[in-house]
């Protein structure tokens, strides 16, 4: 079964990856399993590029629609439980985004 697994990421075209770094953070599935496959799939250096791509693309969407698209249903939906949103001064956002992305354990789902 394993081996059929092999044969079947080798026969998936780039795109199909880039597409599954790019889209499944946003939901809570985990991508460090594509991120290997891609590794095994591309080379260290062909699956490093697709995977830093993906990403590049996931960071953009996701901050498109919590930013914009979607920031009235993200605090609708936190106001239920009495959570706002932080709000972080202009001057420290850089300070907080580096602060949530290098902490160990968060899922980019939450990042």
């Amino acid at each position: 079964m394993l081996e059929q697994l092999i044969q079947y990421f080798e026969t998936l075209h780039p795109v199909v990856f880039l597409l599954g770094l790019a889209l499944c953070p946003l939901l809570p599935i985990p991508v460090s399993p594509l991120w290997v496959i891609a590794g095994m799939r591309f080379g260290p250096v062909g699956g490093l590029l697709i995977s830093a791509l993906g990403l590049l693309i996931n960071f953009s969407l996701a901050y498109l629609l919590s930013k914009h698209l979607l920031r009235r249903q993200i605090e609708w939906f936190l106001g239920k439980w009495k959570v706002r949103t932080p709000v972080v001064p202009e001057s420290n956002q850089t300070k907080f985004t580096i602060l949530i992305r290098i902490v160990p354990g968060n899922p980019l789902v939450v990042q």
